[in-house]
């Protein structure tokens, strides 16, 4: 199990302050941010790697989805 992506709720984060989120703990995103109309999504690892995701919580605007 590995971080695929991470995504942050629109209704506390903006694109660049989650960006600045990203690099600043070490993550290196492989495509350009993906947006929807709650989240603002940024992706680590292909998702067709992957065959299911869990998706965790880590803050209250934050989660992680797990790839297996």
């Amino acid at each position: 199990m590995e971080i695929q992506a991470i995504i942050f709720s629109k209704k506390k984060w903006t694109v660049p302050s989650s960006q600045n989120w990203v690099y600043s703990h070490g993550y290196k995103p492989i495509t350009n941010v993906r947006i929807t109309d709650n989240y603002i999504r940024w992706r680590l690892r292909d998702p067709k790697k992957y065959r299911q995701f869990v998706i965790k919580p880590i803050g209250k605007n934050i989660k992680y989805i797990y790839g297996i």
